[in-house]
């Protein structure tokens, strides 16, 4: 699992505040991004919305196909979401509980801000077309802002004007040049062709790798409960183990009231096999 105050931690929660704080302001329509550009979010965004629902159906009571949003948040709150953890347990270093209280507020935040872009019908359930809209409205939010990093406006981002989108931390060890092993490695993941600039589609290679361990956690966090096989409001080490059965530590238990904090410092390899282990397991509706 990742520390409160790990790279991936960090350069997650900045994407995703970025992401959800841009959310209402963003229409395809007006976006300056290409044509090709913007079909390619769209798809990637209504395949988004295909994993999310499954999990959102889970809390269809009457098995009409009609969740309400409102209810749906409100169920979520009681298990974390849009809450703020408190401090683990041996945190007793000032600066490490202030980062940690930092990040914790930034991803309740992000929590508040993705659900209410949810579209919704009229009586207020959620709409598969409006998961989908709303994933690309904060998508786009974050790609339209990529233009001010682009200092020489060339339309394309060297690795200096890339790596000013990626903060760099105090934990963080630099090279003489101020920039991060991490910021290298993102550069070199995303620069498809190898010709030294981050352009076009290759934007997008960026934000889906982000985007889909945002919806991975997002989808653990609405299917957890049906891990909680014996229904005792608690995830044994067993439960855990039958969800994540090659983690190489897992704690004792996880009181399902704090299963979203839990999912919150999963690691890449973890979102993966949460989702995928917990879509097997029998609905509880």
């Amino acid at each position: 699992m990742t520390s409160p105050t790990s790279p991936l931690t960090i350069l997650l929660l900045f994407l995703l505040t970025t992401l959800a704080g841009h959310a209402t302001a963003e229409d395809p329509s007006e976006s300056p991004l290409p044509t090709d550009v913007l079909q390619a979010v769209k798809e990637m965004c209504d395949g988004y919305a295909e994993r999310i629902m499954p999990g959102i159906l889970e809390y269809d009571e009457d098995g009409d196909g009609k969740v309400q949003l409102r209810p749906l948040v409100s169920d979520l709150m009681k298990r974390g979401f849009a809450r703020t953890s408190p401090f683990p347990p041996g945190m007793d270093d000032e600066l490490e509980r202030s980062k940690f209280a930092r990040n914790q507020e930034w991803q309740a935040n992000a929590d508040r801000e993705i659900a209410k872009e949810f579209g919704t019908d009229d009586e207020g359930n959620i709409l598969k077309i409006g998961v989908s809209s709303a994933i690309q409205s904060m998508m786009l939010g974050y790609l339209n802002r990529m233009g001010p990093l682009d200092v020489d406006k060339d339309g394309k981002l060297n690795f200096k004007e890339y790596a000013m989108g990626f903060p760099v931390t105090d934990k963080q060890e630099v090279d003489e040049d101020g920039h991060t092993e991490e910021q290298y490695d993102y550069f070199k993941k995303n620069d498809k062709d190898r010709d030294g600039f981050i352009k076009g589609k290759e934007y997008i290679g960026e934000q889906d790798y982000w985007l889909n361990l945002l919806v991975g956690k997002f989808v653990g966090i609405l299917m957890i409960p049906k891990a909680d096989t014996n229904g005792d409001e608690t995830l044994s080490r067993e439960e855990l183990a039958a969800i994540l059965p090659d983690a190489e530590e897992l704690p004792e238990s996880v009181p399902l009231a704090e299963s979203v904090y839990w999912i919150r410092e999963l690691e890449e390899e973890e979102i993966a096999a949460l989702e995928k282990n917990l879509s097997k397991l029998p609905s509880e509706t």
